[in-house]
């Protein structure tokens, strides 16, 4: 699937940032031993993913609010 994204922005001058790039796992099995790679650098895995100010959390699609709980008390 890295494949198919690179060459879709290599087809329409897109750059994928390896610096900015993190990969995350919503279920199934813990794929760490994978690596992926782009622009021959490795991307880095991470327990939670900030997306349009919602929080995914690793391993499931739930939704950490509490920051957002947090904002709107404040």
């Amino acid at each position: 699937m890295l494949n198919i994204c690179i060459e879709f922005g290599k087809k329409w001058d897109i750059r994928f940032n390896p610096a900015k790039t993190q990969c995350m796992s919503f279920g199934g099995s813990d794929p760490k031993h994978f690596t992926p790679i782009i622009d021959a650098k490795c991307l880095s895995w991470c327990p939670k993913l900030k997306y349009i100010g919602c929080i995914f959390k690793h391993g499931s699609c739930e939704i950490d609010v509490s920051p957002a709980v947090g904002k709107f008390y404040a």
